[in-house]
């Protein structure tokens, strides 16, 4: 295996962890903001202002990391193969 199987190889573990850490990230933060929504609503904060409590996702990332990890796992098998 040459070194640039195994650089990828490292690169395709380091963009799964960033991807979990993102994903539980975006958990925690669901989570804590539900939380506050429940105590504004429970003292009283109209609801209009409530429902604007929401953090902006991009709804692709997993997708498109997943793609480079494919990417990259495609060029470590050709190698390989």
């Amino acid at each position: 295996m040459n070194k640039t199987t195994l650089e990828k190889q490292k690169i395709v573990v380091q963009i799964e962890e960033a991807a979990k850490k993102y994903a539980d990230i975006k958990k925690n933060t669901e989570n804590e903001i539900s939380k506050i929504k429940n105590l504004l609503l429970n003292i009283g904060v109209p609801g209009s202002t409530i429902v604007k409590l929401q953090p902006i996702w991009q709804h692709d990332v997993n997708y498109l990391l997943k793609k480079e990890t494919e990417n990259l796992d495609t060029e470590i098998s050709k190698k390989a193969g």
